[in-house]
């Protein structure tokens, strides 16, 4: 209702209402555009202030944003928190205050900042992507202009993208290789250029198919079983070779030479022995020539007599 009208009506009727006293204009024409919450200012008068809350759901608890003394709050900074949220403002001087007026939902369509959402699904040497949108808004606002551009590039190669248009649905990325870790991602295309911002990115290790599998296990087997028969013929060899394989490996008796140059050299001891020898010949001489002079001069003093 104007304001004008309620407060004739209050002079004309003399009702002495609290609206009539403390009720001012709402906002008009409250919208969202590019992160920013935007209205008009009540009969375009500016020397209102506004009060802006947001909250999940009408009926749930209001939180408060801003005090605004310009009809606009923008919250760029913050899209991602406010994604899905309502507003509700008011005009407000020092007593008194206006009714609240809501906006509409925050939705994709009213920030720049929405991304694709994404999941996988991997099997064997191919990769299910499935996108979608969070909400219909950018459908409505480009129709079939918006698209999502997969992209996905082994870990280790991040230079070397490979690209997938797609309008929406399940996307099937073929001809990937078994054990290799590949990364994903997905980003917006409104108009064939770049829109929002992209997705998380996803990596996953693309696993191995049963044939695959089937073959590594038969391999695997084929030398385990070349290696033990290899094995067996080494320890045939020996066993039959054991007599020369020994003689063989035996090591030459040959004495060392440092062995042999301690026996060449006259020993010290050898020298003792030798001198004790000579004086035990040389005594027995001595004593042999005593007695034989002994007996010389028995015979002599015999003549004598």
């Amino acid at each position: 209702m104007d304001w004008r009208n309620t407060f004739v009506s209050c002079l004309v009727f003399f009702i002495p209402s609290s609206a009539c006293l403390s009720e001012l204009p709402p906002p008009q024409h409250v919208v969202i555009e590019s992160s920013t919450l935007r209205w008009n200012p009540p009969l375009g008068e500016s020397n209102f202030n506004y009060t802006v809350q947001f909250s999940k759901v009408p009926e749930e608890e209001w939180h408060y944003v801003c005090g605004c003394n310009q009809p606009q709050f923008n919250f760029t900074a913050a899209s991602e928190d406010f994604y899905g949220r309502i507003f509700r403002i008011r005009t407000e001087t020092t007593n008194q205050s206006s009714a609240w007026i809501p906006s509409e939902q925050v939705l994709c369509e009213h920030t720049a900042t929405c991304s694709p959402l994404f999941n996988l699904t991997v099997k064997s040497d191919k990769v299910y992507l499935w996108t979608g949108h969070k909400d219909q808004s950018l459908k409505r606002e480009f129709g079939g202009h918006i698209v999502f551009k997969a992209l996905y590039w082994k870990e280790d190669q991040i230079s070397n993208k490979q690209e997938y248009y797609v309008g929406g649905g399940t996307l099937k990325i073929e001809g990937l290789k078994s054990g290799q870790k590949y990364c994903f991602q997905v980003v917006y295309l409104a108009y064939s250029k770049l829109y929002g911002r992209p997705s998380r990115v996803l990596c996953q290790v693309i696993p191995i198919s049963p044939a695959q599998e089937n073959i590594q296990i038969i391999v695997v087997g084929i030398l385990i079983v070349v290696v033990l028969f290899g094995f067996g013929v080494c320890l045939y060899c020996f066993y039959k070779n054991y007599k020369k394989v020994k003689l063989f490996l035996q090591p030459p008796l040959d004495i060392p030479e440092h062995i042999q140059k301690f026996f060449s050299e006259e020993l010290p001891h050898q020298q003792l022995v030798s001198n004790g020898t000579q004086e035990l010949e040389l005594d027995n001489n001595v004593m042999y020539v005593s007695e034989d002079t002994r007996k010389e001069e028995e015979d002599r003093s015999d003549a004598v007599l």
